[in-house]
């Protein structure tokens, strides 16, 4: 089967790296995968193909202020995208188009349409942007009146669209599903298939050896904090900016991922690794943790939750969203069901002061091997494909 992945990013960001596993995972099932995003990587395993503006659209809108001239402007580049978008399809020639994020590179909904145009079309959810205009229920910071005429737009549009039977929706989690059915996705066939993890972060290395390759103290606990912007609210910013300062937690120490900064005085506890790409690196970190803490208020199904259960480690999260499905409570981490840094440090004390980690990430380790499985994630996906394609 000829599957075409279009996504914003190739594997930068959270929804592209997942992107990337579910293609990877496609591609070892035997799937010919080629994939259209906004930054082509120059090596890959897959077909890849950029869809960009032109720099000269990129000159205009940087020199222009005029808001007639910028309007004008940014609906050529829609045009150009959409254009390219057809050309390069039919290029192409996909049986079927696995659509998701699109919204970081500012790409219009409308390439959608494009792609049920050429085959059946489905969108895995990473987040509510399809149907809200924002990343999830309550963080709607980025929603104008403009945009939410332009999300009802859209959707009267492919409602009409001749060949709407063909589009779907995929989404990672239970709960984004169930989100997803009481809206625009309503009409339309959706299924549930989480993302995959690949072998790379089913880790061997010793958790002591590791917290000395990154400089950390092997006898103390570590506590490991991830995110691509850990200052973003719906990252929990917020959380663990008040969480770092509290003193409970001085005899801890805490690695964070992610970029971070802060009007606070970073304690001495408190090493920043910065952003990192490396799954090496991160497998490292994931390993040398006692425990990986996910201050997030609301979450789909996180990568890095996926990544720390994977590296055998326990996770802190709390009682919301998609989270609910992936840690189990006492088992492969705990639950917290307070949203707010008092609640998540009172059970960080409490697990740590028990050291009731240790027995869970001895389980976790025998286990892991069974979580999101590649091979099983690219069969529901085919599985779903292919009820689009035997039909049409």
């Amino acid at each position: 089967m000829k599957v075409c992945l279009i996504s914003d990013f190739a594997r930068t960001g959270g929804a592209a790296i997942a992107a990337d596993r579910i293609a990877r995972a496609l591609h070892q099932v035997g799937c010919n995968i080629h994939r259209i995003s906004s930054n082509a990587p120059a090596s890959s395993i897959f077909q890849e193909y950029s869809l960009q503006e032109s720099r000269k659209l990129q000159l205009l809108m940087t020199l222009t202020r005029g808001k007639f001239l910028r309007f004008n402007i940014r609906k050529r580049r829609r045009h150009d995208l959409l254009r390219q978008l057809r050309k390069t399809l039919a290029a192409i020639k996909p049986d079927f188009i696995s659509l998701h994020n699109i919204h970081g590179a500012d790409w219009p909904m409308e390439l959608a349409a494009v792609a049920l145009d050429q085959c059946p079309t489905s969108w895995t959810l990473h987040d509510c942007s399809t149907f809200l205009g924002s990343y999830y229920p309550n963080y709607c910071t980025q929603v104008t009146k403009d945009s939410l005429v332009k999300l009802e737009n859209f959707w009267r549009g492919i409602s009409s669209h001749q060949s709407n039977p063909r589009f779907s929706s995929i989404a990672p989690s239970k709960w984004m599903k169930s989100l997803a059915r009481e809206s625009y996705w309503s009409n339309y066939k959706s299924c549930h298939i989480p993302y995959p993890i690949f072998d790379e972060y089913n880790s061997k290395s010793e958790p002591e050896a590791c917290k000395k390759a990154l400089g950390l103290d092997p006898r103390k606990i570590t506590v490991l904090i991830v995110a691509g912007n850990l200052n973003e609210e719906r990252k929990g910013g917020p959380i663990l900016k008040e969480m770092l300062t509290d003193k409970r937690h001085a005899r801890l120490q805490f690695l964070l991922i992610g970029e971070f900064y802060s009007e606070i005085n970073i304690p001495l506890n408190v090493k920043s690794m910065g952003f990192v790409e490396d799954d090496e690196l991160k497998r490292i970190a994931y390993t040398c943790a006692d425990i990986t803490l996910h201050p997030a208020p609301i979450d789909n199904l996180p990568n890095t939750v996926i990544e720390s259960l994977a590296c055998g480690t326990p996770v802190i999260a709390f009682s919301t969203g998609g989270l609910k499905e992936m840690v189990t409570h006492q088992k492969t981490g705990w639950l917290v069901q307070e949203k707010d840094a008092s609640s998540l440090g009172d059970a960080l004390q409490r697990i740590t002061a028990e050291r009731s980690f240790e027995s869970i990430k001895g389980m976790l380790l025998d286990e892991r091997k069974g979580l999101f499985s590649p091979v099983q994630v690219a069969e529901n996906y085919i599985e779903h494909f292919n009820s689009f394609v035997q039909t049409t």
